[in-house]
């Protein structure tokens, strides 16, 4: 999917409420005609009932996107005062430092379900990724029953990040709003801890698998040519601790990131794996021909979160890592270079994972050695000892670890340095 068709269309909402019935949203892409969206977002602010509206968060992520988190508390007692129900339309746009509104917006439609009641709070939100600069944020709420409704108008300004890498997001989309999400389902049977733990509900409200779209500026000036493969180890997020399936987010995302490399001279494979499992989800594929939207989906839809038993007492799980490890390593691939061989370069991202109880520790021997390896660790959440390494110890892997993505996009800087230098 290309940068002009990569503004995505998201609104979710979250019923925090008092008893267990939770509200139910109708989505749809784009607000119809009859919504007054130009006129009332081109005009004041205006409020016709109570409500909050705050940036919950804005930060980068592992895979260099400026995510911004706009949250939007109603409460029902507020929603429904003088009303027996309503039909609201909530619109999301962004403006450029022109005051020119950018394509795509969030947009979704709720009616309130029949148990809905004034002791609800209602929490439209937004997640949308924006290259740095100056901008504004509306956010439209729009009662078609009774004409009425509330727009907010918010400057916002993204930092340029001062770095080794200045020109690394120049090619992506400006403003991309992230889709749809289901909250985990832990979180919707446990609203006093969503309520009570500070980012608790900005987390909730963003899918960690969720990737941004667009390339980013990562070339690598080599003289000799690479055949550099990125392999993802998914077995992460095991622990309580974790939000759901945050781990394998990380994982994904920072495998996406570093799958974007641009060899002057090469390519670049993808490899996903889930070692715990002994699941191979894509096995060497060039990056240029991988659909990460399926990919993601792929991910979401499998049970990640549930150990199985048997996993847990297999005594071949680093066997089965070590083998797939030697298949990408001895695989004689040649980028379809028609009169050059390719150095090899291999990749591994990994949290830390340590193998099952009673499985042996078996570090890779292949017979071909990477001409330069690399292990990135992400110890966003200090998971304890970790065993990848030691598999990949007799591949003498320059170790990379990070626990924040400024950290990383340091350490990324650091990778493309040395293989540069070492391709020359």
């Amino acid at each position: 999917m290309g940068p002009a068709v990569c503004s995505l269309v998201f609104a979710f909402f979250l019923a925090l409420t008092a008893h267990a019935a939770p509200l139910t949203p109708q989505s749809a892409a784009v607000p119809p005609p009859s919504i007054p969206v130009d006129l009332w977002l081109n005009g004041p602010d205006r409020q016709d009932f109570p409500w909050k509206v705050q940036i919950a968060r804005q930060s980068l992520t592992v895979q260099q996107r400026h995510l911004v988190q706009l949250l939007v508390t109603i409460r029902g007692r507020d929603l429904l005062k003088g009303v027996n129900t309503r039909d609201l339309h909530f619109v999301v746009k962004v403006a450029d430092h022109h005051g020119t509104w950018l394509g795509g917006q969030s947009y979704s439609h709720f009616i309130p379900a029949h148990d809905f009641s004034p002791k609800d709070l209602l929490h439209p939100a937004t997640n949308l990724y924006l290259r740095p600069g100056n901008y504004t944020v509306a956010v439209l709420a729009y009662d078609v029953l009774h004409n009425s409704g509330n727009v907010w108008h918010s400057k916002l300004i993204v930092p340029t990040i001062g770095d080794p890498l200045p020109e690394l997001d120049s090619d992506l989309p400006q403003v991309e709003f992230l889709p749809a999400v289901d909250v985990a389902p832990e979180l919707k049977t446990s609203v006093p801890w969503a309520m009570n733990r500070p980012g608790a509900l900005a987390a909730a409200i963003l899918d960690p698998l969720a990737l941004g779209h667009g390339t980013v500026r990562l070339p690598v000036p080599n003289h000799q040519a690479l055949r550099i493969d990125v392999v993802a180890n998914l077995s992460a997020g095991m622990k309580p601790s974790l939000p759901y399936k945050f781990g394998e987010g990380l994982v994904l995302q920072v495998g996406n990131l570093l799958s974007q490399l641009a060899p002057q001279n090469g390519c670049v494979r993808f490899t996903a794996l889930d070692i715990l499992r002994q699941d191979l989800i894509i096995d060497r594929m060039d990056r240029r021909e991988i659909d990460w939207d399926a990919v993601s989906k792929k991910i979401a839809s499998a049970q990640l979160n549930v150990i199985n038993v048997k996993a847990l007492k297999e005594k071949e799980t680093s066997q089965w890592f070590k083998r797939s490890l030697e298949r990408i390593t001895d695989d004689p691939d040649a980028c379809h270079l028609p009169d050059e061989i390719p150095r090899h370069v291999l990749i591994v991202v990994s949290m830390p994972f340590a193998f099952p109880i009673r499985a042996p520790i078996r570090p890779v021997k292949p017979e071909k050695l990477p001409a330069r390896s690399y292990y990135l660790e992400i110890l966003f959440n200090d998971e304890g000892w970790d065993e990848v390494g030691t598999v990949l110890k007799p591949l003498q892997p320059m170790r990379l670890s990070f626990d924040n993505s400024l950290e990383l996009r340091q350490k990324l800087a650091l990778l493309v340095k040395d293989l540069t230098q070492a391709s020359q």
